[in-house]
């Protein structure tokens, strides 16, 4: 445990010599197009709602008739 924090407080010590760095939103990632879902509250979601929020996202497809029939 004692290693754990060490390690934790020395990278925390270590970025803050290095100075500023990059920014995330300063690179050029690509961008995510405008998109409506709603989450398992029945709440609709969009881009612009999670705006300048730190988020991640997976999509599954809960629906399915089960195994095709040939």
């Amino acid at each position: 445990m004692i290693l754990i924090i060490i390690t934790i407080l020395g990278t925390f010590a270590a970025s803050r010599l290095r100075g500023p760095g990059v920014k995330l939103w300063e690179t050029d990632l690509p961008q995510i197009p405008n998109f409506n879902l709603t989450n398992q509250n029945n709440e609709a979601i969009s881009l612009a709602s999670l705006r300048g929020q730190v988020w991640v996202a997976d999509v599954i497809f809960t629906r399915c008739g089960g195994p095709a029939r040939g």
